[in-house]
């Protein structure tokens, strides 16, 4: 990653862009995992190709600029650093925002972070993955023992324990208003998706298939919907419904798993393979309740995108992740633009992103206007690994209603070998 080659065991503890935190749930997550790390591990070792694909990047981003009339950038994006003492080449990971995007949570190597205009260490939290909607209430794994924590300033880390005869747990979200988890627990019966709150403590949510693992990644803003993953599928639970399958329509040796749900339960996100072994590739996809199941398409290419979907906003209209390409880029998805790179659409826009090479979007605010993610930075001959935050971020359709055709520049984009 940094300063030179990163060795494997550096890249091992990379962001773990699909699964629940965990390696161990089913092949879905197993896969999801080596994918990521693999590409990274050939980033890592390969700076000069992450050169390339950024000069290919600017050729894109040349294009998007020529189709739409300038305009001065009111974005801002920073570098939100790294924890103090943090060994060089550790690869960190934005999990989570609050509402308006003033909190950021995440993990870098073994400990958790918390941002609010400034890096802090979560003591004694191994990792932190979500934040409610005000940013008081965090929720995460504690270093020890590995339980699902809850934390507030009034309450300090709060234990909340496993599900009965489990050995560990790690909470993955929570609602808004801070008073429902949803996580994944280690059991003698293999993990399980839990929920838990105040009044009910933690239990289990079940699997869609007897002797089936299960994990839950995200819940509503409400508390009442809940996704995830398990047999291989995503699913979708209410307490009317229970546990629901949404990927009905993937091929018996594929997989999928949702990794997102919007604040207001409508749409959930994630990411499919449609074949395990040699060649496997990650495509992004969404759910929402209108219209089901469906591929994230790019623009003029009708396939899917390669890549996963990390995150989503309010109303799920803007989904965010990374593009598996000659890199792992970070990718920005709306009905007008289709899935295309986050790095060329703010070049467009004018801001001046030189230097950064970001690698995904790992959060963002309930407007969009906010967005959080990993990259490296170019500090000499150096590829530092960082995290980044991009602030006054506008919707990306006027480039399109000023004249920018996504379809012919896509196809000029695959033209120039990316």
């Amino acid at each position: 990653m940094p300063r030179a080659p990163a060795t494997p065991d550096a890249c091992s503890r990379t962001a773990s862009a699909f699964i629940a935190y965990t390696s161990t749930l089913d092949r879905t997550g197993v896969v999801m995992d080596h994918l990521v790390h693999s590409r990274l591990r050939e980033q890592a070792a390969d700076p000069a190709g992450t050169r390339r694909c950024t000069r290919c990047a600017s050729a894109l981003m040349a294009l998007l600029a020529a189709a739409a009339p300038a305009m001065a950038a009111d974005h801002a994006i920073i570098d939100l650093g790294t924890l103090p003492g943090t060994p060089a080449g550790t690869w960190p990971d934005a999990r989570g925002t609050n509402a308006d995007g003033s909190v950021i949570v995440g993990v870098v190597g073994e400990r958790a972070f918390v941002w609010d205009g400034a890096m802090h260490v979560l003591d004694g939290a191994a990792s932190a993955n979500a934040t409610s909607a005000d940013g008081t209430v965090i929720v995460g794994k504690l270093a020890s023992p590995a339980h699902a924590f809850r934390w507030s300033a009034s309450t300090g880390l709060q234990d909340l324990g496993t599900l009965p005869g489990g050995t560990a747990s790690e909470a993955a979200d929570v609602s808004d208003d801070g008073h429902v988890v949803v996580g994944v627990a280690t059991t003698p019966d293999g993990t399980l998706a839990w929920l838990w709150s105040a009044e009910a403590g933690m239990r289990s949510l079940g699997t869609l298939a007897a002797q089936a693992s299960s994990a839950a990644t995200a819940v509503s803003g409400d508390g009442r919907v809940v996704t995830g993953y398990s047999a291989n599928h995503a699913f979708r639970w209410t307490e009317p419904s229970g546990m629901v399958d949404i990927s009905p329509d993937i091929p018996a040796e594929g997989a999928a798993g949702a990794r997102a749900i919007s604040s207001d339960g409508s749409t959930i996100v994630g990411t499919y393979v449609r074949h395990f072994g040699v060649g496997t590739t990650p495509y992004q996809f969404r759910w929402t309740v209108s219209g089901g199941f469906e591929d994230l398409f790019a623009p003029g290419v009708g396939s899917s995108s390669p890549g996963h979907a990390r995150a989503t906003n309010h109303d799920g209209s803007r989904i965010h992740g990374a593009l598996f390409g000659t890199v792992l880029e970070a990718s920005t998805w709306s009905l007008a633009t289709g899935t295309i790179p986050l790095a060329a659409w703010l070049e467009s826009e004018g801001l001046d992103l030189s230097g950064w090479n970001l690698v995904e979007t790992t959060a963002v605010s309930d407007d969009g206007e906010v967005l959080a993610g990993s990259a490296y930075r170019e500090v000499g001959d150096e590829q530092v690994p960082t995290l980044w935050r991009l602030s006054d971020l506008e919707s990306a359709d006027r480039v399109f209603a000023n004249g920018f055709d996504p379809i012919s520049t896509a196809h000029r984009w695959n033209a120039r070998g990316h």
